[in-house]
């Protein structure tokens, strides 16, 4: 795994490959590293993305935990709120409040 200096290097050596690139007018370069770019981009949006449903998810307590890893793990039919609360023994509010509860988490 690429250490955090080399995430960071590495989107700007391509950047300073595309100057050039496009400095001496090669278009196939250009669209090359800039697929690159892309691509790291795309990558770097979902590291985030995990760790910040890792970080909320830390926060939730054990019954929460089971509510919001019901919703990621049931099948299509077996996800909805109804079903989720009968399954753990809890309420339908409360499956509504934990579902709300990690999405406040995942916006901090």
């Amino acid at each position: 795994m690429a250490s955090v200096v080399d995430s960071l290097v590495a989107p700007l050596s391509l950047i300073n490959a595309l100057i050039v690139a496009v400095t001496l007018s090669k278009r196939e370069e250009v669209i090359n590293n800039f697929n690159k770019l892309e691509s790291i981009w795309d990558e770097y949006q979902v590291y985030e993305t995990v760790i910040a449903i890792k970080n909320a998810y830390k926060k939730l307590s054990d019954k929460e935990k089971q509510v919001i890893s019901m919703i990621f793990y049931a099948k299509e039919k077996e996800a909805n709120q109804k079903n989720i609360a009968k399954k753990l023994g809890v309420s339908q509010p409360y499956v509504s409040k934990t579902i709300k509860k990690f999405k406040e988490y995942l916006k901090e």
